[in-house]
């Protein structure tokens, strides 16, 4: 597995690195596992140098430990390194026993550079099977916050899809994190080491396919953002982390401009139940000021009844967003017209759902779709000859 290398990277603020030593220290062991099942660090450009950080957490809301506040360091050496945030009010509780916490932060760095965000949260549970000594190991997030005048201004993906999928032995699990770039910027994806003490890679991890020898294949989608593992052979904790980079062409060559990184847990139980089915659709097109239709069906093994739904940037992130709708059982009808504000080089991503119901440990199936919208062609074209000229004329589409 690569690992990308920046260099003249601004070194950690030690005073970071102290405050964190004493909550190890002072924190009991009770107290320290905060039941994360997943996380992640988003930025939004303000102005100037300012940038808005949230701090999105996943964790068991059952759970004794909990996190009215975060740590967060900022990544340079001017100004407060170490903030704590707050969480925001109301807490959202989800269904499956999971709360969504949210804590916001604005910063104003010095000028250009690479800004590693992070977060350190102890501890992680005990148990986890790939990787030792998890109950001593912090769950650790990292986003990279990329400040280059020559690639422009840059707000960081957006993850619409919680990461809130169970997993069954000998079944298919699958997650997309849906990430939304508001930039329209190139996505691309990868699996990387989970993240332990200062931020760092936690140098006993391992895949969950490696786990057992049996020949089961965890994977990623570089271009679409699936990760799917076929099948889970061990039951019990694994911590994975998806990579999502963004990249954007600056003088004819593409250029790292961001990278948001979440970390998730996948808990893999014994259970009688198999996941329900979408039927498979590719990839489309659609010219804006057009309207796109279309069903989305989904069907179950077992007979269960299924639940459709669907996320992406067409659906929320836009200024004429799509609607998706339940028509039925186990099927959904799509619908977008998009305008001109819509156009631009990179497909939007809807990720549909389709979740069982009726079974302690519902299943899930995902399908992506990625819906390039187009710019409609002039019309009313005339081309006369002017002298040795040509003149060009035309009804631009509005």
């Amino acid at each position: 597995m690569c690992k990308v290398i920046f260099p003249f990277m601004p070194r950690r603020c030690v005073l970071a690195g102290f405050c964190m030593l004493l909550i190890f220290l002072v924190l009991p062991k009770f107290a320290q596992a905060t039941h994360n099942r997943a996380g992640e660090i988003t930025y939004t450009h303000v102005q100037g140098l300012t940038y808005e950080v949230v701090i999105t957490t996943y964790t068991k809301a059952s759970a004794l430990a909990d996190r009215p506040w975060l740590f967060l360091t900022w990544g340079d050496e001017v100004g407060n390194q170490l903030d704590s945030l707050s969480r925001e009010l109301p807490i959202v509780v989800m269904p499956g026993d999971i709360q969504k916490n949210v804590y916001r932060g604005t910063h104003t760095y010095g000028g250009p550079g690479i800004y590693p965000l992070t977060v350190e949260d102890p501890n992680r549970n005990e148990g986890v099977l790939n990787m030792t000594g998890s109950v001593d190991t912090p769950f650790a997030i990292q986003s990279l916050l990329i400040i280059d005048p020559q690639a422009g201004n840059n707000n960081s993906v957006q993850l619409l899809n919680p990461a809130t999928e169970n997993a069954c032995l000998n079944q298919t699990w699958i997650h997309n994190p849906a990430a939304h770039d508001p930039d329209g910027d190139v996505l691309t994806y990868s699996l990387v080491p989970s993240r332990g003490f200062g931020g760092e890679f936690i140098p006993t991890y391992i895949y969950p396919d490696e786990v057992s020898a049996a020949s089961d294949v965890f994977s990623i989608d570089e271009a679409t953002g699936d990760v799917t593992w076929n099948t889970p052979q061990i039951a019990g904790e694994y911590n994975v982390a998806i990579r999502i980079e963004e990249w954007r062409e600056v003088g004819g060559i593409l250029r790292k401009v961001g990278e948001v990184t979440r970390d998730l847990q996948i808990d893999v139980q014994l259970c009688d139940n198999q996941p329900p089915e979408i039927a498979a659709m590719g990839d489309t097109c659609v010219l804006a000021g057009e309207s796109l239709t279309f069903n989305v069906f989904a069907s179950d093994p077992d007979g269960d009844g299924v639940t459709l739904s669907a996320v992406g940037g067409a659906l929320s992130e836009v200024a004429h967003p799509a609607t998706f709708a339940s028509v039925g059982a186990g099927n959904g009808v799509f619908s977008w017209s998009p305008e001109c504000a819509e156009v631009r080089a990179q497909p939007y991503q809807v990720v549909f759902k389709a979740q069982d119901v009726g079974n302690a440990i519902p299943l899930v199936d995902l399908e992506t779709r990625q819906i390039t919208v187009i710019s409609p062609p002039v019309t009313q074209l005339v081309v006369d000859p002017v002298g040795y000229d040509m003149s060009v004329t035309w009804q631009p589409n509005e």
